[in-house]
């Protein structure tokens, strides 16, 4: 270490007085205010500011050793780097082994639960019918189909009776094929449906405005029935909404009607509804787009019951996505009937 002590007139030239001898490096020991001159007692002698300074010069064996050092060190935060990339590597691939053998494992353990859940079901309601001496094809072929039926929500007295009249339409001659092909006919038949654009109103124009809960799809169906009605057949369709909630909602309805050539209007209160209807008398079809809202918020359906029913030329449609649980799609047709829905339209069957 090299030690040495400056003096000068003020701090600032004292450190560039260090800085020049001894380097950047340099660390101030100590400061004090001197009297430079010859007079007694330093009297009229000038002040000073003596400053003393060190700064550690290495020797070139110690700069050796030190860089020495530095390359060990940035050496072994290589290998440290390069072993935990290795480590990283060799978790993920312990963990895709560890997949590829679980999940065939909960795969089969899921489809066995469901199979011993459909064998204690139909063995349960074997006894029932043993115990009331009733045989037929549906003791035979209607097992998988009569448990399917009552578990996706089908009453059970319902698909007896679905089974029980296939049955007698097919006789003793009979195949699973057939049996089940006879089934899903059955189902078609007794499920009445109905084209949301079927006109039996003269009244012009019609206005329909659709409902139900986020995410069932209402913009998408909306589009598709405008896009069926002024393509296919020819008639005057403007649009309306009021999802000014959902993000891009208004500028994705937009460009459909952009696409199709028909007007769309943004309304947010009954008075605006009734208003933009009046605007559109020269159109066939007004539909309208309306906000998701939730089953288990009354306070939101209710707010669409305010705005959709105090004009009497709004008829409602109910959106529901059919792979639904058969009691949430009960919750939310009950929360949806104060709206007086004349339709319903199942969505997302594919």
């Amino acid at each position: 270490m090299t030690v040495k002590t400056y003096k000068a007139i003020d701090m600032q030239e004292a450190l560039k007085m260090i800085k020049r001898d001894l380097g950047p490096q340099a660390v101030i020991i100590s400061t004090r205010k001197v009297m430079e001159g010859k007079k007694a007692f330093g009297l009229l002698g000038r002040p000073m500011v003596e400053v003393t300074a060190a700064v550690d010069i290495a020797s070139p064996q110690e700069t050796s050793a030190q860089q020495d050092g530095a390359r060990q060190a940035e050496n072994g935060h290589k290998v440290l780097e390069s072993l935990r990339c290795e480590l990283n590597e060799l978790r993920k691939e312990v963990e895709r082994i560890f997949r590829s053998v679980q999940d065939p494992a909960k795969q089969l353990s899921a489809r066995l639960e469901a199979e011993l859940d459909e064998m204690r079901w139909w063995a349960s309601r074997m006894v029932r019918q043993s115990a009331s001496n009733k045989e037929g094809l549906a003791a035979i072929f209607g097992s998988s189909v009569l448990y399917r039926l009552t578990k996706h929500g089908v009453k059970e007295t319902h698909a007896i009776q679905i089974l029980s009249r296939v049955e007698e339409l097919l006789g003793d001659q009979t195949s699973e094929e057939l049996f089940l092909r006879k089934v899903e006919e059955m189902l078609l038949r007794v499920s009445k449906t109905v084209d949301p654009l079927h006109d039996t109103e003269t009244v012009k124009p019609r206005v329909i405005a659709f409902v139900g809960p986020t995410g069932v799809g209402k913009t998408t169906t909306v589009a598709k029935l405008a896009a069926r009605c002024t393509l296919e057949q020819g008639k005057r369709v403007a649009l309306l909404t009021n999802d000014t909630y959902r993000i891009a909602a208004v500028e994705q309805l937009k460009t459909y009607a952009r696409i199709m050539g028909v007007p769309l209007e943004v309304v947010l209160t009954p008075e605006e509804i009734s208003q933009v209807i009046d605007s559109h008398s020269d159109r066939d079809v007004i539909f309208i787009d309306t906000a998701g809202r939730s089953p288990m918020d009354e306070g939101q359906v209710a707010e669409l019951e305010s705005l959709l029913t105090t004009d009497s030329r709004i008829k409602t449609v109910l959106l529901l996505a059919a792979p639904t649980e058969p009691i949430a799609l009960e919750r939310a047709a009950r929360r949806f009937m104060p709206l007086n829905p004349v339709a319903l339209i199942g969505t997302k069957l594919d």
